[in-house]
């Protein structure tokens, strides 16, 4: 098993971040603000100092918010559109899914 950055570093300084598994679906269910609103409200969660140079902090927590993956195309040849799955709808199976595979109670 790996650990999760605790940390970026952007112009030379070191900033932290909120890798948490909490954070990140916090984050992911504001999805469907205006694109500035989200990005904000991202930045904000996942920096706990935002930093000054925002074009870089942005396409950091972009990328780990997406495991460093391009965005996957559907059949019109355009970025998928829509959720996959939502945080809150799928709770449960998600709950199953960790306490079955790795004796894991996220509700504890």
């Amino acid at each position: 098993m790996f650990d999760l950055p605790k940390c970026v570093t952007i112009d030379g300084i070191d900033y932290d971040i909120r890798s948490d598994y909490r954070v990140i679906i916090d984050i992911e269910k504001r999805n469907g603000l205006p694109d500035e609103e989200f990005t904000y409200y991202a930045l904000k969660s996942f920096y706990p100092v935002i930093p000054g140079n925002i074009n870089e902090a942005v396409r950091f927590m972009f990328g780990f918010l997406q495991c460093n993956k391009a965005p996957s195309k559907n059949k019109s040849g355009n970025g998928a559109k829509g959720r996959v799955f939502d945080f809150e709808h799928d709770a449960d199976l998600f709950q199953a899914a960790f306490l079955a595979q790795y004796g894991v109670n996220l509700w504890a």
